[in-house]
């Protein structure tokens, strides 16, 4: 198991490319979960609003503040979590 942190930065801050593919997984990862556990306990409602808070830009701005953290196994990544302070 890989524990990665801050992976933008780590890589390349200016690399367009690697920002994308970085942000694709962390939604992946965020939408999936909404979409499978978060309608056995919250309402419908709740549930639309927290998919619309998870956009793009707000998670491109997390990751490139260091905040996104990403649990890698072999080459699946499986689980994030943000850390605010």
């Amino acid at each position: 198991m890989i524990f990665i942190g801050g992976i933008v930065e780590d890589v390349a801050m200016n690399d367009e490319e690697i920002k994308e593919i970085i942000t694709n997984i962390v939604r992946d990862i965020i939408q999936t979960t909404i979409d499978d556990i978060y309608p056995r306990y919250y309402p419908k409602g709740a549930v639309e609003f927290f998919k619309e808070h998870h956009i793009d830009s707000n998670i491109l701005n997390d990751i490139m503040n260091g905040i996104v953290f990403l649990l890698k196994q072999i080459n699946y990544y499986f689980s994030i979590t943000s850390i605010h302070i």
